[in-house]
């Protein structure tokens, strides 16, 4: 039966590539004990007949959600090329021979259908028996059941979605991805140029979606569209010196078995392909865009839309997974984390007030990339379980785009590919030796996404779960293995560097705050200068304005940074504090590990049956958020990800 594609109403639906998520094994299903069996007496049929036609029918409970979430995997990852590209790299060893090189469906009509049939495979769900199925299934379900409930919450909203946005928008993202998709074959080129002639039509799509949302009073403020306008900019080039064109001519030059005829056809085809459907498509997009200036009807955060506040907390609770129900509750535990961590600093400096000198020249080592996961490796042996060989390729942003790009990506390799891994770095050659490179590879690479990602898919997941996007617990482990980093051997003074752990804790803290309160309390740019003001020297600066705009074109942005990092802390501080000098960090890692990304309620609950079975009840109320947390500068470094 014909199912439907993961995708959820508010997110770049046709761009949704595979984030690493592990299956786990906490919650036993249920068996019959000797006492649940019918004696002799009871029955003419053989003593265990009860038992035998219970583990038939575990059987085929277990084989009919294979089936359904089999079925949704398939639907799913063949509904856009660039999801099955960038998941499976031989689709034909899935059984999947069939699929169109389309980005997907991008019109509202789409997105309303796929909100139906996501409520028929929330009903269905329902219908399975959870004590029949094995471990690794009934995790499944939980998480399928909780990632539906929160995406329907956006039913009625689907007009607030932005697909295009400043830095992290559709038309930011599409060119790296393309510029990435893999030649393997000659079948990879001919999709992936038939795709490519298909972006005129797919962003047409889009624009079409934006003037719907014009008309319904919902879109954007112009500065909005000056930034988003600005970003298309570099694609709107000469073919000749297009990053489609560069990249395109590089991965041919990979391909041995392609004549010198053969390359140079594939390269006139791209180039034409360029010049009449990928430009004009960005050409008429910033035209289209910049047409609809002046019609968007609400200035300031999220909340200041008819149903925005609405809108805003199914966001937060999609980007973020947290266990959190109330916004007010998030606010207040983000809050005092941000006191904690100012309290840690205000400990170090007074006991050494000199090393505030200190910092502007403190430089982690080593400085050379590769070296720098080299050590990370090293570093991450004694609290970290072991992960399978595999290899990682450092390349650099295009100058061209490295304002509009973040400073660090992991590309996360296909899930029969695991071994292939790709960092990018957007670095000036005069940020070469930047203290933050150590943290950020840390975040990218080791113990980060590279890392959890290639532990993930050795744990033989069920691949649906490759297609379930959790940011909250993949960016949370991201700036949790950051957070780390300062405390490794990094070749920094001890106190300095955790003096930097804890700014740059606070520092994504106070943003997440802000994100809150602009996008659900309804702050203006006068409270956030006020506010900024209590911790940073913001006198003659843009920094409020600046950050005032970002959380307004990206609401939800810093929350799901932050929320789900704090959670991975709360759930530590939960487990040292219950085991006490039992704890070992390696452990809880790997608990974390194999479980996988997946809603904090959901991983929550594991978390108690884990620690039971350490034979210790733990109590369920929520401890303080009181561990030092990570954070990102206010600027362009704050648009980190992993996709």
């Amino acid at each position: 039966m014909k199912r439907f594609p993961f995708f959820a109403p508010g997110k770049t639906a046709a761009l949704a590539l595979s984030v690493t998520i592990t299956a786990a094994s906490f919650l036993s299903g249920c068996s019959l004990g000797n006492s649940d069996r019918p004696s002799v007496a009871e029955t003419e049929s053989p003593p265990n007949s009860n038992y035998e036609q219970y583990e038939e029918n575990q059987l085929q409970e277990q084989a009919k959600f294979d089936e359904f979430t089999d079925e949704l995997f398939y639907d799913t990852v063949t509904s856009s090329l660039l999801t099955l590209h960038f998941t499976i790299a031989d689709p034909a060893a899935y059984g999947i021979e069939d699929y169109s090189c389309t980005y997907g469906d991008a019109t509202l009509s789409g997105i309303q259908k796929n909100l139906m049939d996501m409520k028929a495979a929330r009903t269905e769900l329902d219908g399975f028996d959870q004590s029949l199925l094995t471990e690794d299934q009934s995790l499944t379900l939980d998480i399928l059941k909780t990632y539906l409930d929160t995406e329907l919450t956006a039913e009625g909203l689907e007009l607030y979605a932005t697909p295009f946005m400043p830095y992290t928008g559709i038309q930011a993202e599409l060119p790296v991805l393309l510029a990435e998709y893999a030649f393997r074959s000659r079948q990879d080129i001919s999709d992936y140029l038939t795709l490519l002639a298909e972006t005129d039509e797919y962003f047409d799509q889009l624009l079409t979606f934006e003037e719907e949302r014009s008309r319904a009073g919902l879109f954007c403020s112009d500065s909005a569209v000056d930034h988003i306008v600005e970003s298309c900019q570099p694609y709107i080039i000469d073919p000749q010196y297009h990053i489609l064109h560069t990249s395109f001519v590089s991965r041919l030059e990979d391909m041995p078995d392609l004549t010198a005829e053969e390359k140079e056809g594939y390269i006139q085809q791209n180039l034409t392909i360029l010049e009449e459907h990928f430009i004009p498509a960005y050409e008429n997009l910033a035209n289209g865009l910049t047409a609809l200036k002046g019609t968007g009807l609400y200035e300031g955060g999220l909340c200041s839309y008819p149903e925005g506040k609405e809108y805003y907390e199914y966001l937060v609770h999609s980007y973020s997974g947290t266990s959190y129900s109330s916004i007010t509750d998030l606010k207040n535990a983000i809050e005092q984390s941000v006191s904690n961590e100012i309290a840690s600093m205000s400990v170090i400096i007074q006991s050494r007030p000199e090393i505030l000198d200190e910092l502007d020249s403190i430089a982690f080592s080593p400085t050379d990339p590769s070296e720098i996961l080299q050590c990370l490796k090293q570093e991450i042996q004694q609290e970290f379980p072991e992960i399978p060989e595999h290899s990682c390729s450092i390349k650099y942003v295009d100058p061209e785009l490295s304002d509009i790009l973040s400073p660090a990506m992991y590309l996360t390799p296909p899930l029969d590919q695991y071994n292939s891994n790709i960092i990018y770095l957007n670095l000036d050659d005069d940020q070469s030796l930047n203290q933050s490179l150590f943290t950020t590879l840390a975040h990218e690479g080791y113990p980060g996404h590279l890392y959890q990602n290639v532990y993930f898919i050795n744990t033989d997941p069920s691949p649906i779960r490759l297609l379930l996007s959790f940011n909250g617990y993949s960016e949370g482990w991201g700036l949790y293995s950051e957070r780390l980093s300062y405390l490794f051997n990094n070749g920094a003074d001890p106190d300095a560097s955790r003096l930097l752990m804890h700014n740059f804790s606070a520092s994504i803290g106070l943003n997440a705050v802000l994100d809150l309160n602009i996008n659900y309390f309804g702050w203006t740019k006068e409270q956030v200068y006020d506010y900024l003001s209590r911790y940073y020297d913001v006198e003659n600066s843009d920094i409020a304005d600046s950050l005032y705009s970002l959380l307004t074109e990206n609401p939800g942005y810093y929350v799901k940074y932050y929320a789900g990092y704090m959670e991975i802390l709360e759930l530590r501080e939960l487990a040292e504090n219950t085991l006490g000098s039992r704890f070992d960090a390696k452990e809880f890692h790997q608990f974390l590990l194999d479980i996988g990304p997946a809603p904090f309620s959901v991983i929550r609950s594991r978390m108690e049956a884990w620690l039971f079975t350490q034979g210790i009840r733990t109590s369920r109320v929520r401890p303080y958020a009181g561990l030092a947390l990570s954070a990102f500068p206010v600027n362009k470094n704050c648009c980190r990800t992993n996709n």
